[in-house]
């Protein structure tokens, strides 16, 4: 992936990491196999844990995304909220 691929994951995801920083989350992303995206939420301290979606809404959101782009979800790593 070069620079400009990159920009352009970081650009579609720009809305959701907003929202869930505002919830106290970060979303981190990694290149995983070929145009795929490993997608991993990390609870910050103050985390709202009635906030977060399940992994399958989440995958949803985040593949409507990445449409722009030729990537696609992979792995999603969200914390424990229970």
């Amino acid at each position: 992936m070069n620079a400009e691929q990159m920009g352009a994951v970081d650009t579609v995801l720009q809305g959701i990491r907003a929202t869930l920083e505002a919830d106290g989350y970060e979303l981190v992303w990694s290149v995983e196999d070929g145009y795929q995206i490993g997608i991993r939420i990390i609870a910050g301290a103050e985390a709202c844990a009635d906030c977060l979606v399940p992994a399958e809404l989440m995958r949803g959101i985040l593949s409507d995304a990445l449409r722009p782009t030729p990537y696609s979800v992979g792995t999603i790593t969200l914390p424990d909220t229970s």
